[in-house]
């Protein structure tokens, strides 16, 4: 395990290698949920069956996801039209 902290809006691992200095944002169930069209309990499926790869943040009880990673997970399943048909 590594230990992060934060100096100076910087945050580091304990071995001083250098992280982010940029914080992500994170969005609950309920606002992924709405972007995808899909209902919360969806979404808590998919995390205890592993059924999709949509990376998740756990914070005690809580749970987030990155603007980033619900941007990828859309993006892998978007098919091109000229591949249709």
């Amino acid at each position: 395990y590594f230990t992060y902290y934060i100096k100076q809006g910087i945050c580091f691992m304990s071995e001083n290698i250098f992280l982010s200095a940029k914080i992500k944002t994170l969005l609950n169930s309920k606002q992924v949920a709405d972007a995808l069209g899909i209902k919360e309990e969806t979404l808590q499926i998919w995390r205890s069956t592993k059924r999709y790869n949509l990376p998740y943040i756990k914070i005690g009880g809580r749970v987030r996801y990155t603007v980033e990673d619900v941007e990828k997970f859309i993006h892998e399943r978007t098919i091109p039209l000229d591949t249709i048909g």
